[in-house]
């Protein structure tokens, strides 16, 4: 019903906006050297 769809669609922009501050991330961190560091951050 509508609330499944909602709640799909919800699980996907908090996908897409996760991926999106992981790239920021990730491109900061390459050019400041650090990605080894954001890699740890992410797995923990």
């Amino acid at each position: 019903g509508a609330k499944e769809l909602l709640a799909l669609r919800l699980a996907t922009v908090h996908n897409l906006r996760t991926l999106a501050k992981l790239m920021v991330q990730i491109r900061r961190a390459i050019s400041e050297g650090e990605l080894e560091e954001l890699q740890r951050a992410w797995s923990a």
